[in-house]
């Protein structure tokens, strides 16, 4: 009976120390998984680092495009402006040279009136030239 208690006891032990080496295995792997999981954890927070600093690059690409839109926007609106101003400035002078315009016209038309005076009072003058001329010679083919 007692070789039989030692018996069980000698494999219970040896179920205890083949129990205790498995343990002691299972352990080893899963702190060997433990590891490779943490250089997988470290993989992965290196790569949302470079993520996040890409994004940030992105982000600061996204500022400078806005700012380049608004000098666009803001140029935009000045060519805008300028053109509103020509526009402006042409409808001025398209008055202006209608104005003109009608002036040489009123200014052509009084120097025609004064033409055609002058060459009625010229006519005028020649014939009374010519009559006076004739008085004369008939005054001097008298005497």
């Amino acid at each position: 009976m007692i070789d039989d208690r030692l018996k069980r006891m000698e494999e219970m032990l040896a179920n205890l120390i083949h129990i205790v080496g498995n343990i002691r295995s299972d352990q080893e792997a899963m702190w060997e998984e433990q590891r490779q999981m943490r250089a997988e954890l470290q993989d992965v927070k290196t790569e949302q680092r470079q993520i996040r600093a890409e994004l940030q690059d992105v982000k600061t690409e996204q500022r400078q495009m806005r700012a380049e839109l608004q000098d666009v926007k803001t140029e935009q609106m000045s060519m805008k402006e300028s053109i509103l101003w020509l526009k402006q400035e042409q409808e001025s002078m398209r008055k202006e040279a209608a104005e003109r315009h009608e002036e040489i016209l009123n200014r052509l038309s009084f120097i025609e009136r004064d033409v055609e005076h002058t060459w009625e009072k010229t006519a005028r003058n020649e014939r009374e030239i010519a009559r006076v001329k004739k008085q004369l010679e008939a005054n001097l083919y008298r005497e």
